[in-house]
């Protein structure tokens, strides 16, 4: 065996010496730090980089390594080579074995395709050695499918010496081992991203679980959608995440959590009110990834007016072309569990300034999934509380839900000692509508009296359909003679009021109003607010009793409830049944 062949076996040996310790690399940046030292350390090279092959078409250094008496490498700011200028040297470059070689005195080094993009490095052996110091010695890094995927550049030989056929062919193999390991750290990092993205989204559902007893008091459904986004962004490497769910019956989208977006911007994304259809530039099938859309903008120009609408960030001080830009965006659509589009989360400014690869997209999609199912089940949850609290027919608070609010609204009132009253309402001869039009008109009625008593009211006024053609009406912070004025107002609204019939001609309704405030009880009945409620409800029931009696179409308050005053006191109305209008 020749020296030369002595030599090869050496280095091979040194190089399978590290190759467990390449198998075993977890972090991509290790890996390469591990690769360009041990070139230097045992396969006779003074310098080594490895180059990688990024999305914009340019080799940048990625890892450097020298031995102690050998130059530092030294590679100006922002120093890349593109791939056209390699691809050029690999037109011209003598083949040694699987290694580039192009000499460092030959003239193509001149060729305006080449020169611009590649720098001479001291050597040992200096300018009249085999070696000369601006040759280029390149070992192709390939990945899946023979795709160039990275660079192995040795530099400055230790012997002053071209590799013959057989040190290349060692660095051929170690090239070759050192791209198995890149693509064995790469689905790692992938795998462990995938998990991390998983993990928080368990964690996440778990959280959702453990407050399901909470949610269902009182759901609160921009605070978990809050929480969701920011999980999202945490786990998945984005500074910014928006979420915007489609407005009920509408193609609005209506902003409703966001992470990494000040204050500021927020407001401006509330004040430009954004349609579905304005997203459509970010929703272009040509870019749908999985199932989401990745918009680049050199690819896929925003308009302007979108631009202005959103919340749009400065340009990264170290952007450079190939990483992701303000302009760029993530869009993954929200859909029920039937299928319908609810709302769309858009994702922004990834902490690693690269654009995402399909598994990481697909990661977010399943994340999204549970963000879409947890909205779902809120917003059905909260549909089907609506129903068990709201009267079917008059769409008004029934009268358990509207006791409740009363309670909290009354208690409210008496820890502060401020006044309140209650309206009792009563729709006159209703019996007679329901026995000469029938039931369903009887019902077209009661929902235009509801209609017209609800719009009357004021800002914090409660109310709600006691039964039949009774409704309640409370009015916190208000004495006796607002609520005596206020009841006369309704009055006086539902006898000018005429409500369509499905029939022939209209009907004229009126109402009688009993009405009893908090002056009226005992100080022993403002104790609980539960038990004031009750009994405010049964003396305006006695009020509008009164007020039946009295001819109906009136207003009545019990003034003997006051030790005070010996008298009752009645709005007359002047015509106090229901008629039919010819």
């Amino acid at each position: 065996m020749d020296k030369s062949a002595k030599q090869a076996l050496e280095r091979l040996r040194g190089v399978l010496g590290v190759a467990r310790s390449i198998s075993d690399s977890h972090d991509e940046g290790e890996l390469l730090d591990l690769i360009s030292t041990s070139v230097c350390e045992h396969l006779g090279f003074g310098r080594c980089i490895i180059y990688i092959l990024e999305p914009d078409c340019n080799f940048r250094a990625r890892s450097a390594a020298s031995l102690a008496n050998a130059a530092p490498v030294e590679l100006p700011d922002g120093y890349k080579i593109p791939l056209a200028a390699y691809q050029r040297v690999e037109e011209v470059a003598e083949r040694i074995s699987g290694a580039v070689y192009l000499d460092g005195r030959s003239p193509m080094l001149a060729d305006p395709e080449i020169a611009p993009h590649f720098v001479s490095t001291p050597s040992r052996a200096g300018e009249h050695g085999e070696w000369h110091p601006a040759s280029l010695l390149f070992v192709p890094l390939l990945g899946e499918g023979s795709r160039l995927i990275g660079l192995l550049n040795p530099d400055d030989p230790l012997d002053g010496k071209l590799p013959d056929p057989d040190s290349a062919l060692v660095l051929e193999s170690f090239a070759s081992l050192s791209s198995v390991a890149l693509k064995l750290v790469r689905a790692n990092s992938e795998a462990a991203a995938r998990m991390r993205m998983l993990e928080a989204q368990r964690q996440q559902v778990a959280r959702l679980f453990e407050a399901s007893t909470t949610l269902q008091r009182e759901i609160q459904l921009d605070a978990m959608l809050a929480e969701m986004v920011r999980t999202m962004a945490e786990a998945g490497g984005f500074s910014r995440v928006g979420l915007m769910l489609l407005e009920p019956g509408s193609s609005r989208l209506r902003v409703r959590a966001t992470y990494g977006i000040s204050p500021e911007q927020v407001r401006h994304l509330l004040d430009n009110e954004l349609d579905l259809d304005d997203f459509a530039p970010m929703m272009r099938p040509e870019a749908r990834i999985s199932r989401s859309y990745l918009i680049d903008h050199t690819r896929f120009p925003i308009p302007d007016e979108l631009v202005a609408a959103l919340s749009v960030p400065e340009v990264r001080s170290d952007w450079k072309p190939g990483m992701w830009h303000p302009l760029d965006s993530l869009t993954i659509p929200l859909y029920d569990d039937e299928g319908t589009l609810i709302g769309l989360i858009s994702i922004d400014e990834p902490v690693n300034g690269l654009f995402p690869e399909p598994y990481h997209v697909e990661a977010l999609e399943y994340f999204a999934d549970q963000c879409a199912n947890a909205v779902s089940q809120v917003t059905r949850f909260r549909r089907l509380e609506n129903l068990a609290h709201t009267d079917a027919l008059t769409r008004l608070p029934n009268r358990a839900s509207f006791m409740s609010r009363m309670i909290h609204s009354l208690a409210e009132c008496m820890t502060r000692e401020a006044p309140a009253s209650l309206l009792f309402v009563d729709l006159d001869h209703f019996k007679e509508v329901n026995d000469s039009y029938g039931h369903l008109n009887g019902d077209v009625v009661l929902r235009a009296i509801g209609r017209r008593l609800r719009t009357s009211l004021r800002t914090g006024d409660l109310i709600g359909r006691y039964g039949g053609e009774e409704f309640v009406i409370f009015l916190p912070e208000t004495p006796l003679p607002g609520a005596l004025a206020a009841a006369e107002k309704l009055r006086k609204r539902i006898e000018s009021h005429t409500a369509g019939l499905a029939e022939d001609g209209h009907l004229k309704a009126t109402i009688s109003i009993g009405v009893a405030t908090t002056a009226d009880l005992e100080p022993s009945e403002l104790q609980d607010a539960a038990q004031a409620a009750k009994r405010l409800l049964a003396l305006a029931d006695s009020a509008l009793y009164q007020a039946k009696a009295g001819g109906r179409n009136r207003v009545s308050h019990d003034f003997s409830l006051k030790r005070s005053h010996q008298y009752r006191f009645t709005i007359p109305s002047g015509g106090a049944r229901l008629r039919h209008l010819a």
